[in-house]
């Protein structure tokens, strides 16, 4: 009966082991690596346990069948997890895996006899010990995620809309479906405003932050009649620094009437691992230095933040936030064509100018007028020639045309005042300039409205 049950935990054993050795690579490369580290523990712990069933066996044909399966086995998963590991740059992780599997192909293939039983045995429960407590024991040194670096994953779809910035007392001459309708806003209004007052208290605590979030969507009374982002921070119960980071917002100007604004419940900073603007490049490098203990990582739709629980703007980013301004992009230039209608200069019609020229020496530096990301580089081009397009956020882009030397690529992060390229004649040009463009969600803007 025993041997019977040995036998058939054996054979279960080794196919569970060949399985995870074929879809071990393809399982590491589909999710993390503790995952992976785990499902390589595993399959060693079933090589283990088919070795130690193997030799309650009696059938000497069975035992030689088993002891083919699992060298094969062995081989073939020591290899794969070892290989994975060093390809995902895990290196010291690969080395109590791979010493694992050399120990089981020993034991397998010189095992033998009473003292080879005993030693079988042993070796076995040894491993089994030591790959239960590898994980823990390597995996810091394999640089594998802490369970505090491990990222929460938050969508809209799991957030609650607050529908008003604040209390709303209901009129008391509304119909009773109104004031059904404001009873049940104020009282998610009224959770939020709780939620928010003990995370607050948590984090004079210093205890982990609730990483719970609403969503409210901007009305046109938050930002009308000298309204703006200040008062609508205040109001939400937001600090300038996490509502302004976890929305990716640059400037407190580019806010907009049907924008959906994240809320976080913990305040503190979010600084995405990918920065975009200038403003996430500046608070990236201020908190670069800083100490990264009780930070939390957090993906919040797609794009992964670490948050700094309790962290505020410093006075550098604050000025920099509520500078709403642009700076021209040459340092020397002559305005030879505004923006708007005008007779244009190679057709002679009435058409629609959509930026403006300023005329330079060919080699004149042209700099980003505002920080981004380069959104697209155009290549001589029938009209614009060699271009530069800039993404800024918050809808804005900026273009810079004719250029005789591009010094940027497409997805490079610049910063404001940062060299470009140069200037040029190229496409349809009459003399060296530069034609600048400003665009707010694709419409070309006069850029003497955003200009300091």
């Amino acid at each position: 009966m025993l041997g019977a049950a040995a036998k058939i935990i054996a054979l279960l054993s080794v196919c569970a082991l060949l399985g995870l050795a074929i879809v071990f690579p393809l399982w590491k490369f589909a999710t993390s690596a503790p995952q992976a580290y785990t499902a390589a523990v595993l399959a060693l712990m079933a090589a283990a346990a088919a070795v130690v069933c193997a030799r309650r066996i009696k059938s000497a044909g069975i035992r030689k069948f088993l002891k083919g399966l699992l060298r094969i086995a062995v081989i073939l998963c020591g290899a794969a997890a070892a290989i994975a590991l060093v390809i995902a740059g895990k290196r010291i992780a690969a080395i109590p895996v791979a010493a694992a599997a050399v120990v089981l192909y020993g034991i397998i293939s010189f095992g033998g006899g009473k003292t080879g039983k005993k030693t079988g045995k042993m070796t076995a429960i040894t491993i089994i010990a030591a790959a239960s407590a590898g994980f823990p024991l390597f995996g810091d040194a394999a640089g594998f995620p802490s369970a505090d670096e491990m990222f929460r994953f938050v969508t809209t779809g799991e957030m609650i809309r607050i529908m008003n910035a604040k209390y709303t007392a209901p009129n008391p001459k509304a119909d009773e479906e109104t004031k059904s309708r404001m009873k049940a806003e104020n009282e998610v209004f009224q959770k939020y405003e709780k939620k928010r007052e003990k995370a607050e208290r948590a984090q004079r605590r210093n205890e982990n932050p609730a990483l719970e979030f609403y969503l409210y969507k901007i009305k046109k009374s938050d930002v009308e009649k000298g309204k703006g982002f200040t008062q609508l921070a205040a109001s939400l119960d937001q600090r300038q620094g996490t509502l302004a980071t976890v929305n990716g917002i640059e400037c407190s100007d580019d806010i907009s009437e049907g924008m959906d604004l994240v809320l976080p419940v913990s305040q503190g900073l979010f600084v995405p691992f990918e920065p975009r603007n200038e403003l996430e490049i500046l608070i990236a490098q201020e908190l670069s230095t800083q100490p990264q203990e009780g930070s939390v990582n957090v993906d919040i739709n797609g794009r992964k933040y670490k948050f700094f629980p309790g962290k505020s703007f410093s006075g550098t980013a604050v000025a920099f936030f509520h500078d709403k301004g642009m700076q021209l992009p040459l340092s020397r230039k002559v305005l030879t064509s505004p923006f708007g209608y005008r007779t244009s200069p190679i057709s002679g019609e009435w058409k629609f100018h959509a930026g403006i020229d300023l005329a330079a020496p060919v080699g004149t530096d042209v700099m980003a007028c505002k920080g981004g990301t380069v959104a697209g580089i155009g290549q001589m081009n029938s009209v614009y020639g060699n271009f530069i397009t800039i993404d800024h956020g918050g809808g804005k882009t900026s273009v810079y045309a004719h250029l005789s030397k591009m010094s940027v690529g497409k997805g490079d992060k610049v910063t404001r005042g940062q060299k470009i390229g140069e200037v040029g004649t190229t496409g349809m040009s009459t003399g060296p300039h530069l034609h600048f463009e400003i665009r707010e969600n694709g419409n070309p803007s006069d850029p003497g409205k955003f200009i300091k």
